[in-house]
C-alpha cells in the first residue's frame, strides 16, 4: 500500500512538472494562447443578470474567445437611485466588459491575463442623468422644490434592428442626442413632464 502511495505521488509530481515544463516564456507565442470567456456574477442582488443581453450579444458575435484574448466582466456602484431624491427608482450602476491580452511571467513560466491595461468597454445602466454622453449645452439645474437634479428636454426611445430600445433626448441647443439603451419591461420612461411654471421657477431659483 505504501509503495502504491509513493508511485501515485511520484506520478502526480511528474505530471505537474511535465505540464509546467510545457510553458516557456522565451519560446511561447503569447498571441496563440487559447482564449477564454470568464463571466462573473456581481453587483447588488441580481444586477449581474441585467448584463446578460450584453453577454449574449458579445458571444453571438464572438462565440469562442480569440486566441490570446481573455474576456471578463465586472460591475461597479449599484446603490445610487437612477432618479435623484427618489429611493424607489431603479439603481444606477456601471457594467464593464474587460478584454485583455495574456502575459507570460518570465522566471515563473506562468501565463495570466495582463494587469491593469487592456480594453475596457463601459456600459452605464439605469442612467439618464449620470455618466455616458453629456447633454451638450442643455439646461442643467435643480428643481425648485427640493433642488434635485433636473435636465429639461424631450426624451423618447426608438428601436434598433434587434428590437432593443435606444434612449434619445433633444435639448434647447441640440436635438436627437443618443443617451444609450433602455432595457425595461415597462413602456413608460421613469420621468415626468414639467410645466412651464415649474421650469421658470426652478430656473429662477437656481440663477437668482
Amino acid at each position: 500500500m505504501n509503495s502504491f502511495k509513493k508511485i501515485l505521488v511520484l506520478l502526480t509530481v511528474f505530471i505537474y512538472c511535465k505540464s509546467s515544463a510545457q510553458i516557456n516564456c522565451n519560446t511561447l507565442d503569447i498571441n496563440r494562447v487559447p482564449g477564454k470567456w470568464v463571466w462573473q456574477k456581481g453587483g447588488y442582488g441580481t444586477q449581474w443578470q441585467y448584463g446578460e443581453p450584453i453577454r449574449k450579444e458579445m458571444q453571438r458575435i464572438m462565440p469562442v474567445a480569440l486566441d490570446g484574448l481573455h474576456a471578463t466582466n465586472s460591475i461597479a456602484f449599484g446603490d445610487i437611485p437612477a432618479i435623484p431624491n427618489t429611493n424607489t427608482a431603479p439603481k444606477y450602476y456601471e457594467y464593464y466588459l474587460m478584454l485583455k491580452k495574456f502575459e507570460c511571467l518570465k522566471g515563473y513560466n506562468i501565463v495570466q491575463p495582463e494587469g491593469e491595461t487592456g480594453c475596457w468597454v463601459y456600459f452605464v445602466v439605469n442612467s439618464i442623468f449620470q455618466g455616458g454622453a453629456s447633454f451638450q449645452d442643455g439646461l442643467n439645474f435643480g428643481y425648485y422644490a427640493n433642488e434635485g437634479g433636473m435636465y429639461p428636454g424631450d426624451f423618447y426611445t426608438q428601436k434598433d434592428a434587434s428590437g432593443n430600445r435606444i434612449l434619445y433626448v433633444s435639448t434647447f441647443s441640440k436635438t436627437n442626442q443618443k443617451r444609450g439603451y433602455f432595457f425595461s419591461d415597462k413602456d413608460r420612461l421613469p420621468i415626468r413632464k414639467i410645466s412651464w411654471k415649474e421650469l421658470i421657477m426652478s430656473y429662477y431659483t437656481f440663477y437668482k
